[in-house]
């Protein structure tokens, strides 16, 4: 699934992975499991259906698509479901998630959860 031939993949992954490193140390200390919120940017409601549908086919996750507070702009929201979480497999995750968003034309916004 992951495709690192698209023009935006690197840029994408490379500042992702930064923010994983940046905020793992807080994430590590606060519990093992993790549920995590994530965010894309679509440029059409199709462009955002797609990648939906892609991520309910392929994963377990819960998936909304929603418009945004800016006139026009579609969003791909959700969370996973309570994962266990390593600096790599986050970073795999990650890299995961960019290459789905970019073969519907959707782009990664990042991820989140609680502390």
């Amino acid at each position: 699934m992951i495709d690192d031939t698209h023009p935006r993949y690197h840029e994408l992954v490379s500042r992702h992975l930064q923010l994983n490193r940046e905020i793992w140390q807080t994430l590590a200390a606060a519990a093992p499991t993790h549920r995590i919120g994530f965010a894309y940017r679509a440029p059409s409601r199709a462009a955002a259906a797609r990648l939906m549908d892609l991520l309910l086919d392929r994963t377990d996750f819960d998936v909304r698509v929603e418009a945004g507070p800016t006139r026009g702009r579609i969003s791909v929201t959700g969370t996973t479901p309570p994962m266990r979480l390593s600096p790599e497999r986050l970073d795999r995750w990650v890299e995961w998630m960019v290459a789905a968003g970019l073969t519907q034309d959707c782009e990664f916004e990042g991820w989140g959860t609680e502390t």
